[in-house]
């Protein structure tokens, strides 16, 4: 909101604080999860960079010869067409007669009309020095051109060599991105492998104790069933106790009622122990199942938690491996610019190179008489002085 008031566009350095920040506020897997989101910034970022490039390229453009195209178009026999020519492309803002200035450019043909039917004696031509001097302008113009595309071919080698660790960058996070999600998925693996295990075991244990309780449940109904079955016996020998009027029979009757009265009460206590060791069996059991329900939601709680993780580190291999590609692209784009910007630079070479030798076939005319242009250079030497001091 401050640069949008002050009315400046947010650089990349604040697009990467603010994916920074958050990150930071999100916590520490967010840091981790904004490292590739950051990536991508970076590299999107870098793109716009030509355009800063060309808003300051343009920065010296006024101090730079300007190339109307005149000269060529009316040729040097007549002054005042040139002159016209240029007054008419200031006036229309043309960057170029042959560039979009149309009415200029029919204004100069009329006026080569005029001009090609009118009196040689009327004519001003420039001659040798107008050559001269266009072909001087040409040259200080492709040479400065030459300067801007040299300057461009470092720019776009430098460009190339960014990008290259960019992309050398890229395949590295892509790579730890992808040996973290199988780090993780064998963490996964391994911990459903012992919730499996840990469930086998807690299976078998419960499985023991219910075998046990059973076991315990056969015991206490055979001492129920020896019960009953000696309780009747009991009843059947105090009925004849009673029944019977032989005191010897009733003593020896009498006797086996006390003894099986014994025996009841062992198979009593025997059947009160087998109570309580059913119920603490019982009791065992189901606070085993509890312990085991309890444990078994802590383990899929972790298992879900181990899930996630997995999960985010397969969304950070995504946005890694789109990191990786959008790197490759530009670097494929960086290389073809090198290219173009190469081809441009080697043309503007051979052109100025064209415009040196031009320039030495037509020289600057010095208007001495014969004479004097002789006698000149032989003063010069006389004196131990050059002709141009």
């Amino acid at each position: 909101a401050r640069l949008s008031i002050e009315g400046r566009a947010p650089t990349p350095a604040h697009h990467v604080r603010v994916r920074l920040h958050a990150g930071r506020r999100s916590g520490g897997q967010g840091i981790m999860r904004g490292a590739a989101a950051v990536t991508l910034t970076l590299l999107q970022l870098s793109a716009q960079s030509d355009g800063l490039t060309l808003i300051r390229k343009s920065r010296n453009e006024h101090l730079r010869p300007i190339i109307t195209g005149c000269l060529a178009e009316c040729g040097t026999k007549e002054q005042s067409c040139v002159t016209q020519c240029q007054v008419c492309v200031e006036s229309q803002g043309c960057e170029s007669l042959m560039n979009n200035c149309t009415m200029c450019l029919e204004e100069t043909h009329n006026m080569m009309r005029h001009l090609f039917n009118a009196d040689k004696k009327l004519q001003d031509s420039g001659g040798a020095p107008l050559v001269h001097e266009g072909i001087r302008q040409d040259l200080h113009a492709a040479r400065l051109k030459a300067i801007d595309a040299k300057r461009r071919l470092r720019k776009a080698r430098n460009d190339v060599l960014t990008t290259q660790r960019q992309v050398e960058w890229a395949i590295e996070e892509r790579r730890e991105a992808a040996n973290e999600v199988r780090m993780a998925e064998k963490k996964l693996e391994k911990k459903k492998r012992n919730v499996k295990g840990w469930q086998k075991q807690r299976f078998t244990k419960t499985g023991e104790m219910e075998k046990e309780i059973e076991k315990l449940e056969t015991h206490m109904n055979q001492t129920k069933r020896q019960l009953r079955v000696l309780r009747r016996k009991i009843a059947h020998q105090e009925e004849f106790v009673h029944k019977t009027k032989d005191l010897s029979k009733a003593g020896r009757y009498a006797s086996k009622v006390v003894a099986m009265r014994r025996v009841e009460d062992r198979l009593v206590s025997k059947l009160s122990v087998q109570r309580y060791s059913l119920k603490r069996a019982e009791e065992r059991l189901e606070q085993e199942k509890k312990e085991t329900r309890w444990f078994h939601d802590g383990l899929r709680k972790e298992v879900s938690s181990v899930a996630k993780g997995v999960k985010a580190q397969i969304q950070e291999l995504r946005e890694a491996r789109e990191a990786e590609e959008l790197s490759e692209k530009q670097l494929q784009g960086a290389k073809d610019h090198y290219r173009r910007v190469a081809e441009a630079s080697s043309e503007f070479n051979e052109f100025v190179r064209g415009l040196e030798t031009s320039l030495a076939k037509n020289p600057m005319p010095d208007f001495l008489p014969r004479v004097a242009r002789v006698e000149a250079p032989q003063g010069a030497q006389q004196s131990g002085q050059s002709p141009a001091a």
